[in-house]
């Protein structure tokens, strides 16, 4: 059993964790907390705890659960996939790539001299498209976790297709 901490800071971020805690609640126990969880290190914890039970009416033993918990750090490796083009109008490209952002819904985040960084929410997760034009060359690098790299790849290819020749 673990206790997992969320901090968001945007009502939307919020929906897309209850999504998910309503989604994985099939396949397990999820247990929303409903009040005020604590992250507690004190050094008279059985104080503490008298102390909380003293100001609680009813049944204290039902509304005070405690568990023992110690911080376990997962790191979780981005996915990454590159998709290259050939391209003949580069011109024609940037306002097509403007285009395509817009209609994935992506968000301009910056850009350094031939690439452009965006921001790309999807129903897969949050992905990052850096889009890099060199002379004749574009690439597309998707970066983010588990399914939103394919997904965007596979939106990303379908549309690149009609104008440029894979490469």
């Amino acid at each position: 059993m673990y206790l997992v901490v969320v901090n968001y800071d945007k009502d939307v971020e919020r929906k897309r964790i209850d999504y998910l805690i309503e989604k994985w609640s099939k396949r397990g126990k999820i247990e929303k907390i409903k009040k005020t969880a604590l992250i507690v290190d004190v050094d008279n914890m059985d104080e503490f705890i008298k102390e909380i039970s003293s100001k609680l009416e009813g049944n204290e033993e039902k509304k005070l659960k405690l568990y023992k918990i110690e911080e376990v750090r997962k790191k979780i490796q981005k996915e990454k996939n590159i998709l290259k083009y050939k391209i003949k109008d580069t011109e024609f490209l940037r306002k097509f790539i403007d285009y395509l952002m817009a209609k994935m819904g992506g968000a301009y985040i910056s850009s350094i001299g031939n690439t452009a960084k965006y921001e790309v929410y999807t129903k897969k997760g949050k992905g990052i498209v850096k889009i890099i034009i060199n002379n004749s060359d574009v690439m597309f690098e998707i970066e983010g976790y588990g399914e939103v790299v394919n997904y965007l790849s596979e939106k990303i290819d379908e549309e690149m297709r009609f104008i440029v020749k894979g490469g």
